[in-house]
């Protein structure tokens, strides 16, 4: 029995030293963290702001010009890429036709005025007992000659509607005939283009409920996807009280941005990018992205790295936020690294 006893203490005594060797064998190996990373964020001195953006494209100030009569082409006087004044010849029509239509016109005017003056002649003695036959026929000769009168003044104005000119101080951006090529009035596509580079605008259509959040005082942005969404300052110009309406019955209304220094950029009609509108904005704060910042207690606070690598919780007073960074208006300061919260 005494041996049984021994055995078990024996047995007890090497079961213990067992567990005591792998304690200390735990002990002396490195801890593994299983840990994810901690991501982590610099307090930054920023501006921050809550904005809404239309989508839209630029555009540049043009103009059309047609012949207003038929004929062909003798004269293009300019090529496209030009500068031109306004009221500068562009193009003309050949003038042959036009110049026998006028003396043909002249001529008839001619006849017509002297038939009804030899008619006024003959009743000029008559003027209280002229007959009904001598009044229709005084008539007829003086509407004719009316008419013929008219038709000299038209000839005349298709001269002047044979040469297109300029109608403002710009670029010829395209000329839609050569010469020697015949004209209609019915082909529109017949005509020279005009553009005003200095006039370029970005124009948007805006919705409903995003109109009613504009207003003439707001910053306004302009990015064009040309250059990266780079972001220029500009100017609300115009915000038409007429709606246009979409194909699904819905209105939208046009918007009109100027763009403050467009010579330094490379700005193209058609360019596609949005247009940007302030709601509110806060200049030069410090700011921390908004998973830093947790609540409790009614309370806010984030946890900042020390010296020694630990978080150390800590109060703060948060202000405005654009939904991904908070303004902070005490217990932080620029430089200092936060813990950022999945």
């Amino acid at each position: 029995m005494k041996k049984i006893l021994k055995n078990k203490k024996i047995i007890i005594g090497g079961i213990f030293l067992f567990l005591l060797l792998i304690f200390w064998w735990f002990k002396s190996v490195p801890a593994r963290s299983t840990d994810s990373p901690q991501n982590t964020a610099k307090v930054v001195k920023t501006d921050l702001q809550i904005a809404f953006s239309v989508d839209g494209k630029l555009t540049i100030d043009s103009y059309q010009s047609n012949f207003l009569t038929s004929g062909k082409v003798a004269q293009v006087l300019v090529k496209e890429g030009d500068p031109v004044y306004k009221g500068q010849a562009i193009a003309r029509l050949d003038l042959q036709e036009l110049s026998i239509n006028l003396r043909q016109a002249e001529n008839t005017l001619r006849d017509k005025q002297a038939i009804a003056e030899k008619i006024e002649d003959e009743v000029k003695d008559n003027d209280t007992d002229e007959t009904f036959a001598q009044r229709a026929l005084r008539t007829t000769a003086q509407a004719a000659r009316d008419s013929a009168y008219d038709e000299v003044l038209s000839a005349r104005r298709a001269f002047q509607d044979a040469t297109i000119v300029s109608p403002v101080d710009g670029i010829v951006a395209q000329i839609g005939f050569k010469e020697g090529q015949s004209i209609s009035t019915q082909n529109q596509d017949s005509s020279v283009i005009f553009i005003k580079p200095d006039s370029i605008s970005f124009v948007a259509y805006a919705e409903e409920d995003d109109v009613l959040k504009i207003s003439d005082e707001q910053s306004v942005k302009v990015t064009l996807d040309a250059y990266n969404k780079e972001q220029f300052p500009s100017k609300l110009i115009y915000l038409s009280p007429l709606s246009v309406i979409d194909n699904n019955g819905l209105s939208s209304y046009k918007i009109i941005a100027s763009i403050e220094n467009p010579d330094s950029f490379r700005l193209l009609d058609g360019m596609e990018g949005s247009i940007y509108f302030v709601t509110k904005e806060v200049k030069d704060i410090v700011a921390v992205a908004n998973k830093a910042v947790y609540r409790e207690e009614n309370q806010s606070y984030v946890d900042v790295r020390e010296s020694n690598g630990d978080f150390k919780k800590t109060l703060v007073k948060t202000g405005f936020t654009d939904g991904k960074s908070v303004e902070v208006i005490s217990g932080l300061s620029v430089g200092q690294e936060v813990l950022i919260r999945n």
